[in-house]
């Protein structure tokens, strides 16, 4: 049998074709792929309306806008209120949602409709609410057992490019 130098050429360029088809299909399937886009859709009690242009939310029976926005992914029930200055935390929905609060991180003091509490201020890495995806949020943090109620304040209604009410409805856009 004939073993020359075109043999082994032919034989080496049948068994590059194989190996590097192979080796390409290894190469793709250890390549991480590009991280996901971040999902900005989540659970939202009492929206009337989702698109990516704005958010309807549909007041209660009491007038109350009820919203249940994603932090770090996780969903958290949550009051539209314009008369807090800034997003309010329960201790255990901060500890659900991944927010390293200890007990050393309580210094601040704020007055709310309930008295003086001392908080623990956070920023939370990502924040979705339907169309809406906002990344480094600032949030207090409530002492255990404060309070279960969480609103969503005006630091996150003024990095909308716009909010109205108009009647039963509250219009955030992105």
């Amino acid at each position: 049998m004939f073993r020359g130098p075109v043999f082994w050429a032919a034989i080496l360029t049948i068994a590059t074709g194989v190996l590097g088809a192979t080796l390409s299909q290894r190469l793709a399937q250890l390549t991480p792929a590009p991280p996901p886009t971040p999902k900005i859709q989540s659970a939202m009690s009492g929206a009337a309306f989702s698109s990516a242009a704005s958010l309807e939310l549909k007041a209660d029976g009491a007038g109350h806008f009820y919203a249940t926005p994603s932090i770090n992914g996780v969903p958290i029930s949550m009051v539209v209120d314009t008369g807090a200055t800034v997003i309010a935390l329960s201790y255990e929905d901060a500890q659900r949602a991944f927010l390293p609060v200890r007990d050393m991180d309580f210094t601040r003091q704020v007055e709310t409709a309930s008295g003086t509490l001392r908080v623990a201020s956070v920023r939370i890495p990502t924040l979705t609410l339907g169309p809406i995806y906002m990344t480094q949020v600032d949030a207090l943090v409530l002492p255990r057992q404060a309070g279960q109620t969480n609103l969503l304040g005006m630091n996150f209604l003024k990095r909308l490019s716009g909010f109205e009410v108009k009647s039963d409805r509250l219009i955030m856009r992105p």
